[in-house]
This record gives structure tokens, sequence and C-alpha cells, in this order.
């Protein structure tokens, strides 16, 4: 049987559809769960003639994924965060509303950055042309989640035991502006530290339905599968 693993990386058991992904070590730790499974990759074997369980290094790496080198004249955005981790997110709610603005809810952290309720947080949204990296950048900003409100405490695989209150953003853009290609999409953030990351689709959500017609350019959504699920969007 089929299933997703570990897409997720903040709140696994508050969605719904958790039921329908395996979680890894990392986002089960510390959750009494009904039943457990364990994924066996071709590197492990079992030699029948030694009768033990041995390790194939050669069957270790990923050798279907081709290597993509891409050099540029200048960064994404900025990162002043261990380059061994990735900025955390979940992208809650994406949509147009009926002013033709985009909606985005979500939340975005990483290690060793301060998101207390009384920090200053930066956060903006890039649009990168993937044709000529063209980028626009835009102001997302920054909400303290409140559990009353719908926002749950977001939690790092290892704790770093700072505040991420300021995790979460809530705002309405105009991207009318935007000229007509496919878009990759990174979230920025800035506090006592910096780090960006892509926004990746990790609740299995249809945006078949986000869709919009702004200044006769059509703009829709989808999810690229072979660039580790990231969100696109597409203006035509």
């Amino acid at each position: 049987h089929d299933m997703w693993w570990n897409r997720q990386t903040g709140g696994w058991l508050q969605n719904s559809k958790a039921k329908y992904e395996m979680g890894s070590i990392y986002s089960l730790a510390g959750l009494d769960l009904n039943y457990v499974a364990v994924v066996i990759g071709p590197d492990l074997y079992y030699d029948a003639q030694d009768h033990k369980i041995k390790v194939n290094r050669n069957n270790y790496f990923d050798k279907e994924r081709r290597v993509e080198l891409i050099i540029r004249d200048e960064e994404i955005g900025k990162k002043t965060t261990s380059a061994l981790s990735n900025q955390y997110g979940q992208l809650e709610e994406l949509k147009f509303n009926s002013n033709q603005q985009l909606y985005l809810y979500g939340n975005a952290f990483s290690s060793g950055s301060n998101l207390s309720a009384n920090t200053t947080v930066k956060r903006s949204i890039i649009f990168e042309n993937i044709s000529n990296y063209k980028r626009t950048e835009y102001s997302l900003g920054s909400i303290v989640g409140r559990a009353e409100n719908g926002q749950y405490e977001v939690k790092l695989p290892s704790p770093d035991h700072l505040d991420k209150s300021r995790a979460w953003y809530q705002k309405s853009i105009d991207i009318s502006n935007l000229e007509p290609g496919r878009y990759a999409i990174y979230i920025q953030t800035d506090a006592n530290v910096s780090d960006y990351g892509e926004l990746n689709d990790q609740l299995f959500t249809d945006f078949s339905k986000v869709t919009a017609n702004i200044n006769g350019k059509k703009y829709s959504f989808e999810v690229n599968y072979n660039k580790r699920y990231r969100i696109e969007l597409i203006v035509k």
C-alpha cells in the first residue's frame, strides 16, 4: 500500500489527513499512537546464509533523482542559520479573495529563531520566475499565534527552547503585476536570525479551484512533485 512519508513539519496530528501519511521519529516524538510501522529500504536485507540483517551501502542512495546545478548572480534569500537545517513551515490556506488579492495563512520558523510576541519579525514572500529568475517580493508580516484563534503551537523536531509565537502569518497581497510565467515561491523570515525556504504542500491540498483572472491574465497553482512538493504559481 502506497503512503506519503513525513512531508509535514508542524502540527502533524492536528491535521485531519494525518492518517494518510507516515510520520518519522521526529514528527512522532512524544506521541502515543495506536499503531506503528517501520519502513525498511533496499539498503537493508536479510542474509539467509548468515541469518543476519545486513546493510548494502550501494543501495542507500536514491539513484533515480538527477542532480541539478544552478549558478546564480544573487541569493534567493538571506540565511544566517545553520546550513544543516531548513526553515520549517506549513501553509494552512491559500485562496483568492473577492477583491482578487491572494490570501495566505500559515507558519514559517527555524531552529534558533526567536519569534516571541514582543519581537520584531519581518517576513516576506518571494515569487521567482523559473525561466529568467526574476524575483518579486511582497511583505507577509507576522501575527501572534493564539489557540483561541485556531493557531497551534509549532514545534521543531529538536527543540531549541525559543518562543515561536510569531511563526504565523496571515496576509492578502496584490500580485496583479506579475508577468506571465511559472513561479517558484519562497518564504523569507528575518528576526534574530534569517532563513528562507520553498513554499511546499504538506496537506494534500487541491489547488484546482485556487484560480483568478486578473487584468486579462489567468492565475493558478500546481504542486511540483519532482521539486519536493513545492507549490508553483502559473500566470498565463
